[in-house]
C-alpha cells in the first residue's frame, strides 16, 4: 500500500490498488479521515470487504492552477474541515493568483467539485470558507434576526391576497425578506397573475409579525388569517376552488349563453390545461414549454440562448433592457445591475452566466465541450426550483394537450379498453372489456399521464399516439424515460381527461362598476358583462370551461 502511495503522488498515475478487509468489514473513519488527511492526492473509498485507492482525478486540474503544494494544502484544508466534530467555522488564506484566467479558473473549479466551500477576493488574498453542517447542529440557528423569535416548531398558515403579481416570484422575494430557505414557504395551489387571488400559504420558521412587516411594502398583497399548525401545506392540499369571473363584451344572445351553461353544468368540458400553464396568453404558440423542451432534451446552450433573449421569455420593460444590454456589451454582472429586485429568475441566471464564464460560449457559433456543457448546466441550476419545473410542467401540459386533443378528435368521449383509471388506493391500473360490458367506468374516471419516468401509457391507440409524440419531441418512449443526473426530468402524474363544474351561477350585468384587473382601471363605458360564480375540483382550469362554454372548445398548441 505504502508502494502505492509513493506512485500515487507521480502525476498522471491511473493506478488502482484494492486492500481486502478481513470478515467483510470497512474501513474504521477514524483511520479513513487520518489516510485522507494524509493523502490528499489519493482518493479512497471504503467499502464492505475492501478499501479502494486511486489517485485523486481532482489533483492534476487544481495543481495545474495553483501549483502543487497549495493545491495539497487545499486539499488536506477541506478533507480536515469536512471531519472535524468542532462546530465552528473553517477558513484557509490562499495567495491571491496574479493571472486573471487562473484565478476564475480556481473559482470555478471549488464551485464545480466543492460547493460547499465559499471563495472571496480581498485584498489580494483568496478566502475559503466552510461552515459546520446545520445537519449537525443540536441548537438554534446562529442568525438571532431569523430565528430568535421563533418560539414554536411548526409553520405558520395564512391566507394570501394578491392582484396581477406572479407567485413564483412573490415566493422567492418572500423568502428573501423572511430569511428562510425558499422551500420553508409553500402554497396549496398556484393561482393565475392576472386576477384577484384568495390562496392557503404557510412558512416555516417566521412569526406572524415577521410575515406582516414582510408585505407591508410589497404592491398588491395582503396577508391575513394567522394561525399555528404543527405542519406546513403542500401543493395540493385543497379540494379546489371557487371562481367569480366577469366576460365582457360578450356577442352571443343570452339564450345563446344560458344555453351552453346548462350543457357545460350538465355535461362538463375536456380538461385540457389552459394557457396559465403553459406560460402563455397567446394560443398558437409556447415559448415556456420550448425552454422545457430544451431542458430536458439537455440543450444546455440552446435553452440559455432562449432564456436570454430580449423580449422571448422575459418580456418586461425592466428586463428587456437588461438582456438588450447583455447582447450588446456581453457583460453579464452589468445586466443583471439593471434589474429591479423583483426579477428573481433572471437575475439568477445573468450572475450564473458571470460567475461560471459562460458569456463567450454563448455568443460563439461552436458546439460546446463537454467541459462547457457542465458549465451551461451550472447556470441553468441557479434558476429557482419552481421556476424550473414551471418550464418542464408546461412541456408535459402541452403534450398532454395534443394526445388529449387527438384522442377526442378520433374516439370522442368514449371509455376504450386499455385506457388507465386511477383506483382508490391511488394505484393506475387499464380498462378491461368487462369493465366496458358493465358501465363501470366513466369517461370522467379515464386518466392520461404527464409524462415521466414513474407512469405508464394507455394500452390502446391512445397510448401508441402518445408514445409517437415522445418519440418526435424527445427522442425516446415513455419507458425508456429515465430519472435523469441533470434533475429535470420529472417523475410524471395522471390527469382526468373530463371534469364537470360544482354550483354554476351566472347572471347578466351592464354596471360600470366592473374592474379591467390587468390594467387596474374600471372598465370604458357601459358594456354587457356576463357574471359567472362556480367552483371546480384542484388542477382544472376556468379559462378551459370558458373556451368550452363560448366557443365548443379549445387547446392551446405549440409551434
Amino acid at each position: 500500500m505504502l508502494a502505492f502511495f509513493s506512485r500515487a503522488v507521480q502525476s498522471g498515475c491511473s493506478e488502482h490498488f484494492v486492500l481486502e478487509c478481513p470478515d467483510n468489514r470497512k474501513l474504521h473513519p477514524d483511520e479513513l479521515s487520518r489516510l485522507s488527511a494524509e493523502y490528499p492526492y489519493v482518493a479512497i473509498q471504503s467499502r464492505a470487504g475492501s478499501v479502494d485507492f486511486s489517485r485523486n482525478p481532482k489533483t492534476d486540474e487544481l495543481i495545474g492552477i495553483v501549483g502543487e503544494k497549495e493545491a495539497l494544502a487545499i486539499f488536506k484544508f477541506i478533507i480536515a474541515s469536512r471531519t472535524s466534530k468542532e462546530d465552528t467555522i473553517h477558513q484557509y488564506d490562499l495567495p491571491s493568483l496574479q493571472d486573471k484566467d487562473h484565478r476564475r479558473q480556481f473559482h470555478l473549479f471549488i464551485k464545480l467539485n466543492y460547493p460547499f466551500v465559499s471563495t472571496k477576493t480581498e485584498a489580494g488574498i483568496i478566502s475559503l470558507t466552510i461552515r459546520p453542517s446545520r445537519k449537525r447542529q443540536n441548537r438554534p440557528q446562529p442568525n438571532p434576526r431569523k430565528r430568535s423569535r421563533v418560539t414554536f416548531s411548526g409553520a405558520l398558515h395564512f391566507t394570501l391576497m394578491k392582484k396581477n403579481v406572479e407567485q413564483l416570484a412573490f415566493t422567492t422575494r418572500l423568502s428573501q425578506l423572511l430569511r428562510v430557505n425558499e422551500h420553508a414557504i409553500c402554497f396549496a395551489g398556484i393561482k393565475d397573475k392576472r386576477a384577484v387571488t384568495y390562496q392557503f400559504g404557510s412558512v416555516r420558521g417566521a412569526t406572524a409579525e415577521a410575515l406582516a412587516a414582510a408585505v407591508r411594502d410589497y404592491p398588491n398583497v395582503a396577508v391575513s388569517d394567522f394561525h399555528y399548525e404543527k405542519q406546513g401545506l403542500e401543493v395540493g392540499h385543497l379540494w379546489g376552488n371557487h371562481f367569480v369571473i366577469a366576460l365582457r363584451g360578450i356577442d352571443s344572445p343570452a339564450t345563446s349563453m344560458r344555453s351552453s351553461l346548462l350543457r357545460v353544468g350538465r355535461d362538463g368540458f375536456v380538461n385540457y390545461f389552459g394557457a396559465q400553464r403553459l406560460g402563455t396568453r397567446d394560443a398558437t404558440s409556447s415559448v415556456t414549454a420550448g425552454v422545457g423542451h430544451l431542458l430536458i432534451t439537455r440543450q444546455y446552450k440552446q435553452c440559455l440562448q432562449a432564456l436570454l433573449t430580449p423580449s422571448l421569455t422575459f418580456t418586461d420593460a425592466s428586463s428587456t433592457e437588461a438582456l438588450e444590454c447583455f447582447r450588446d456589451c456581453g457583460d453579464a454582472k452589468k445586466a443583471a445591475r439593471a434589474l429591479p429586485p423583483s426579477a428573481h429568475t433572471l437575475h439568477a441566471l445573468l450572475r450564473g452566466v458571470h460567475r461560471y464564464g459562460c458569456a463567450s460560449i454563448l455568443q460563439s457559433a461552436a458546439a460546446p465541450s463537454e467541459k462547457e456543457e457542465e458549465l451551461l448546466l451550472a447556470v441553468l441550476k441557479e434558476i429557482p426550483t419552481e421556476m424550473a419545473r414551471f418550464y418542464v410542467k408546461a412541456l408535459q401540459s402541452l403534450l398532454f394537450n395534443r394526445v388529449l386533443q387527438w384522442r377526442v378528435e378520433h374516439f370522442g368521449t368514449k371509455v376504450l379498453a386499455g385506457d388507465l383509471v386511477v383506483g382508490e388506493e391511488g394505484k393506475c391500473r387499464a380498462v378491461t372489456e368487462e369493465d366496458l360490458v358493465g358501465n363501470a367506468v366513466s369517461v370522467y374516471d379515464v386518466v392520461l399521464p404527464l409524462f415521466g419516468w414513474d407512469v405508464r401509457l394507455p394500452e390502446n391507440a391512445v397510448g401508441e399516439e402518445y408514445d409517437r409524440l415522445l418519440r418526435t419531441y424527445l427522442h425516446c418512449s415513455m419507458k425508456e424515460l429515465k430519472k435523469g443526473e441533470n434533475g429535470f426530468m420529472p417523475n410524471g402524474a395522471y390527469r382526468s381527461i373530463a371534469a364537470k363544474p360544482f354550483d354554476v351561477q351566472y347572471r347578466f350585468d351592464e354596471s360600470e362598476e366592473w374592474l379591467d384587473v390587468e390594467n387596474d382601471r374600471p372598465l370604458d363605458g357601459v358594456k354587457p358583462v356576463l357574471q359567472l360564480s362556480f367552483r371546480l375540483k384542484k388542477g382544472l382550469y376556468a379559462t378551459t370551461m370558458i373556451n368550452e362554454m363560448t366557443n365548443g372548445g379549445a387547446v392551446e398548441t405549440w409551434n
